[in-house]
């Protein structure tokens, strides 16, 4: 019988307990720029990584990543945690992935843009400054009948 209760015990208390959630960045050694993303599951991030070092493939690494993987091997790729959210046991799911995009969002903000893996979507509504003048103006654009992204320039 105290076997029985034993068990019922560890298993709520596993269904009680979140795994390690935070933010991180695949940081490519041989030209600086680096994925930054966030997980529910820290040690599933750790383990694709390990994955694709001992086997060669790519397949459970972000998309963005495979050229320069091609280009310059999975050894050049190192994993870094940037930070764990520390999650209080009353949080729901919503609120731990609320929680990680604010957090990912401000470790945004710290790193270069321009050192950053970005997906189109974010190209696009990222603010970049204009190439000839460094004029920062709005998000990316198509270019304007002069060939710029913004009016008013040089």
């Amino acid at each position: 019988m105290a076997d029985r209760e034993r068990r019922r015990e560890l298993v709520s208390e596993y269904k009680r307990s979140h795994p390690e959630a935070g933010v991180y960045r695949i940081l490519n050694g041989t030209n600086g720029k680096s994925l930054l993303g966030s997980a529910l599951n820290l040690n599933s991030v750790r383990s694709k990584m390990t994955f694709a070092g001992k086997s060669g493939t790519t397949g459970g690494l972000d998309h963005r990543l495979n050229a320069d993987i091609r280009q310059h091997g999975i050894e050049a790729f190192t994993l870094e945690i940037l930070e764990v959210l520390d999650i209080r046991p009353e949080q729901t799911d919503a609120e731990i992935r609320a929680d990680l995009t604010a957090l990912e969002a401000l470790w945004r903000e710290k790193l270069d843009p321009a050192t950053l893996y970005w997906t189109s979507a974010e190209k696009r509504e990222r603010i970049a400054p204009h190439p000839c003048c460094n004029q920062v103006s709005r998000p990316l654009a198509p270019l304007t009948k002069g060939g710029h992204h913004h009016d008013g320039c040089c």
